[in-house]
């Protein structure tokens, strides 16, 4: 039997460069038992930054054996054999050995063998040849047509097998229309399909053009459509999802498509031909509602008639037209199985909840960016089927319309357009957020209530994606965030001339200096850089310097490829962890509906549909288990004054580790690389192990892209312009990267240790340079106060001693941790230059480690009020690379001593969890397994409180909310919601929210035991939780 496949190496990310990741040889061949191998050619996909989106280039080999490498890139070979049905191949690389067998190849269609560190994505892939692993089968009652089964020529093209329609040509062929008894009856019309403005194999070209078609029935028309097609990232064409409805008389039909763009080609990928059926008076509700609030229900017609709809506390008497109408409508009462009739029709909503809104409602949805803005019928349909089937109440506008093929000139939106859906929006309570398209006031006056905020996208990324140049780049820090603020402020300012509320999307880091220069809100772009790290900052800027209110949208499909049904997992995480973390608005950006950037999926493909499908569960999860109390954090590290942005990855071509601080704002000059003052990120290694930290380098094995655990809880990272209260909530300060101290922040450091807190410091933290020069000799770092520490930390400076040893030595030393970390030199070991101790005369502070060959001062405690600062005596900052296994120990001996008395221990390091705390002392521990690669994977950790211990499973795709009450905690499973009435040290009044589900129970001693609940016709009941 013939089998022809293909074998992909390698793995691609978006947002780092080649030089940031390890060579793969994978030199070998191919053996087969059981089988000849006939053919064999060279795969060398095109080097494309947004992606492997082309067809890899086929080059004839002279037998099945290559010489190939790969360096954060893909390649591979196809294979052609005759094989018996039992035929074992085994691939031979340098890179590993790999076997699998022809009946299990053809069987499943796609085999992958991960390949090197876990986090890493490297891959082995083998693939029948035109086998979509995504890709669904016919639906009962469905008839589907595949590129191959069209009378049309057919190529291979942008990843994907394709038929071809010229410019205008008409595709014919046959289908069946099934008969059907139902009130009405419609046929529906599926292409997915895209634009090639020519066949030009080896050099895929792009176009975006309006494509008008003619639907045919026996050569007669019955349906005229148009779609907007279009490429994005320059390179990317979009595979497209065009629905059709049209009536016809059943039986054996000649179909046809008609391509009436007069110039480009059209392709097809799939046809797919449903019927839909309805009945008079139908109805359609809501899959869930909350108790009170504003419903819309849906009525079908099939003529003009009249009909009384009753529900539970209510009725409506209505005029109906043909097809459906809609009817408002609400029910206080918090039920399950809430009937509605119109005549003899029955319908319900399986569950309504009650359940408090948060001081910022959470809002759930999505980008419009893959949603062509016209009038073709699609943006209609996409709002009306996101409130009726509650994917969300959210909707981000963002255009990306072209005048012509030749140009990318923005077409506007018709006013007209963007007033239709505004007012739908705010008619059927679906929020309304822009990222374009809101300038002429139309979309903005539309929306009314309904509009949130409105402002562009990755307008703050010129610190990370740009050079410095004129008139922006600068001569010292405070210059740069000068520069950086007045240049976010001329986009804040244009944008309020519009609107009330000014946002941008924003992946840079740099939220502390939106804020500062008037923004109102920001959209913070997650799965570019690491999750916690970006949420870390939101979070804490938003809160002390903005409203509080701070949001994510989640670029998951940009960043890395291939493609895994893991990928549902990275998304759970990008959903659950910025809200467990406090975000109000999470949303998708462009991959719910196509994905592109290598073998394409539409609407009903395994993760465009999965991610709709866990966007939906998630929305009703949020809106019935609202948060109470506040986030408590314990350790924060802290954002220097005039610190440049840091978000972890980068955006230019080649940016290496010399990439200048400020990017656009910044300075050429070698000083002003990534370096001493920077590496304190690698430090944070110890609070969200392997987090990303580009441009700095990393070890490639220990490396974490977007998600780690927390192993001693959740934290932020400060900005230092926050109120000295807002800091009181911490146990721990880390001040350990770039600061110019100033009186103010010196002040807000000490009101912070005389309250009780505990800081760790280095020397350099105190210095009052402004420029960078001083970090080519470090003779002077101009401490503040002239080298007098001795108020805040007990000691004068008088300047640089003698050089570290690079060992230490304090009481109790061999229990001290010794984190791993992930960091790794930007060039070599001794780029840093020596490593200098401090000259210091002790004023009251005590030595607490010092170098084990010296016995000079390294570290030294201090007493202030109720507080204590810990002082790294190096005449270097703390991520000098002498000094990092010194820094990472104390950072996590500290952070263990402060993460307070509510606790996980997890040996893994691979979950989150962070807690939340009501005024009446019940707190939440809301936990998640970040360890995306297996579905459903668990990770056993021990959950500590000051009454007791016990040991809990966290697993994967599952979010854990544990109640903890002082004699026991609770863990339902997601489907119940657990809001405590009252509590003792005996006992808990507990309401219950839900329809079904188990409570699990811990108590003193470990003991555990579960209680299944069963809710008959309410959807809340209480219980009362004994101590044991």
């Amino acid at each position: 039997m013939k089998l022809d496949f293909r074998i992909d190496w390698g793995y691609q990310y978006l947002y780092s460069r080649r030089h940031y990741h390890p060579v793969f040889l994978w030199d070998g061949h191919l053996e087969c038992d059981g089988g000849t191998i006939a053919e064999c050619y060279a795969l060398n996909y095109p080097v494309i930054w947004y992606g492997p989106g082309h067809c890899a280039h086929e080059t004839r080999l002279a037998g099945p054996f290559w010489k190939s490498r790969t360096r954060r890139g893909l390649a591979g070979i196809r294979i052609i054999a005759e094989t018996e049905a039992d035929a074992r191949f085994r691939l031979v690389t340098a890179s590993g050995c790999f076997s699998f067998g022809a009946d299990e190849l053809r069987r499943n269609g796609r085999l992958v063998f991960p390949v090197g560190p876990k986090y890493l994505g490297c891959h082995v892939i083998v693939t029948r040849t035109n086998f979509l692993w995504f890709r669904p089968g016919p639906r009962p009652g469905e008839q589907t047509w595949e590129a191959d089964d069209l009378p049309l020529p057919r190529h291979d093209w942008a990843r994907m097998r394709t038929a071809w329609l010229a410019p205008g040509e008409t595709l014919e062929w046959e289908a069946d229309l099934p008969e059907s008894a139902a009130d009405f009856t419609e046929y529906i019309l599926h292409l997915e399909a895209m634009a090639a403005p020519d066949y030009t194999p080896g050099s895929e070209r792009q176009v975006h053009d309006r494509y008008p078609m003619t639907l045919l029935c026996d050569g007669e028309p019955v349906a005229r459509f148009a779609h907007y097609f279009r490429e994005h990232d320059n390179y990317m064409q979009m595979l497209e999802d065009v629905w059709v409805r049209f009536q016809a008389s059943p039986g054996r039909r000649r179909l046809g498509i008609r391509n009436e763009n007069p110039r480009f080609p059209l392709l097809f990928s799939r046809l797919t031909l449903r019927t839909a059926k309805r009945s008079h008076l139908e109805l359609s509700l809501p899959p869930w509602a909350l108790a009170g609030e504003p419903l819309i229900g849906r009525i079908f017609a099939v003529r003009s008639d009249t009909a009384v709809v009753r529900w539970p506390g209510g009725s409506r008497e209505l005029v109906l037209r043909e097809g459906w109408n809609e009817f408002p409508f609400s029910i206080s009462e918090p039920l399950i199985n809430a009937e509605v009739s119109a005549g003899s029709t029955r319908a319900v909503i399986p569950a309504i909840y009650v359940s408090g809104e948060e001081r910022f409602p959470v809002t759930v949805g999505f980008d419009l960016t893959t949603v062509p803005h016209d009038d073709n019928g699609f943006m209609d349909w996409l709002l009306d089927y996101t409130w009726r089937t509650r994917l969300g109440n959210l909707v981000v506008f963002r255009s990306f319309c072209w005048q012509a093929p030749e140009n990318y000139e923005n077409a506007p939106v018709s006013s007209e357009s963007l007033r239709r859906w505004g007012e739908f929006c705010r008619a059927h309570h679906i929020t309304v957020e822009a990222a374009n398209q809101y300038e002429d006031g139309a979309l903005i006056a539309a929306a009314g209530d309904a509009l949130h905020s409105v402002g562009w996208h990755e307008y703050p990324g010129a610190v990370y994606a740009r050079d410095p140049a004129e008139p922006w780049s600068s001569a010292d820090m405070k210059e740069a965030a000068e520069h950086y603020m007045a240049y976010l402020k001329t986009a804040v300012d244009k944008t309020h001339e519009v609107a009330p509320r000014a946002a941008f999307g924003d992946a840079s880091g740099g939220h502390r200096y939106c804020y500062l220069a008037g923004v109102d809100f920001i959209r913070t772009e997650t799965m570019v850089p690491h999750t916690q790290h970006i949420c870390s900052q939101a979070r804490p800027a938003a809160e002390a310097l903005g409203t509080g209110e701070w949001g994510v949208h989640i670029a998951i499909q940009h960043a890395a490829q291939p493609y895994f049904e893991n990928h549902l997992g990275q998304y759970f995480l990008s959903l659950y962890q910025p809200w467990m973390m406090g975000a109000s608005m999470i949303y998708e950006e462009d991959s719910l509906f196509l994905l592109f950037k290598e073998e394409r999926q539409c609407w009903d493909d395994r993760l465009t549909k999965g991610k709709r499908d866990m966007t939906r569960d998630f929305f009703r999860f949020v809106k019935t288990h609202p948060r109470r109390g506040r986030n408590r954090r314990n350790i924060a590290f802290l954002e220097g004054r005039y610190a440049a942005p840091f978000n972890g990855f980068i955006c230019g071509p080649e940016q290496a580790p010399d990439y200048s601080v400020w990017g656009l704002f910044g300075n050429p000059a070698p000083e002003w690389g990534h370096g001493q003052p920077e590496k304190c990120r690698q430090l944070l290694d110890v609070l969200m192990p392997g987090a990303n930290t580009h441009p700095l380098r990393q070890r490639c094995d220990r490396r974490r892209f977007f998600f780690s655990g927390t192993p001693y809880g959740d934290f932020d990272e400060v900005p230092v312009e926050v109120g000295a209260e807002y800091l009181q909530q911490y146990k721990l300060l880390l001040n350990l990267g770039w600061n110019t101290m100033i009186r103010e922040d010196y002040d807000k450091l000490c009101e912070f240790v005389r309250n009780g807190g505990t800081l760790f410091t280095g020397l350099p933290q105190f210095s009052t340079h402004i420029r960078r020069d001083f970090l080519k000799n470090w003779q002077e770092l101009a401490l503040w106060n002239g080298g007098d520490l001795s108020e805040l930390c007990g000691v004068v400076v008088g300047g640089p001693g003698p050089e570290y040893s690079g060992q230490w030595n304090a009481a109790g030393r061999e229990t001290f941790p010794e984190p791993q970390l992930s960091s790794a030199p930007n060039r070599s070991v001794c780029e840093d230059g020596p490593c200098r101790l401090a000259a210091l005369e002790p004023k009251g502070a005590e030595i607490v480690a010092w170098d084990a060959a010296t016995g000079h001062p390294l570290v030294l405690r201090h007493r202030l009020g109720k507080g204590i600062v810990y002082l790294l005596a190096a005449w270097a900052y703390p991520g000098h690379e002498a000094l990092q296994t010194l820094s990472a120990s104390w950072l996590a001996h500290l952070a263990e001593k402060c993460r307070g008395e509510y606790y996980v221990e997890d040996s893994s390091r691979e979950v989150f969890w962070t807690s939340w705390e009501e005024p009446s002392g019940v707190r939440y521990l809301m936990l998640l397994n970040t360890d995306w690669t297996q579905p459903g994977n668990i990770k056993e950790i021990r959950v500590h409180t000051p009454a007791f211990s016990f040991d809990f499973k966290v697993k994967e795709r599952k979010p854990s909310i544990i109640t903890l009450l002082p004699f026991a905690a609770v863990a339902p499973d997601s489907g119940i919601y657990l809001e405590v009435l009252s509590c003792s040290a005996l006992q808990a009044r507990l309401r219950l929210h839900g329809t079904a589900g188990t409570l699990t129970i811990y108590q003193d001693g470990g003991r555990s035991s579960q209680e299944n609940i069963s809710f008959t016709d309410r959807t809340v009941q209480e219980l009362t939780l004994h101590k044991n």
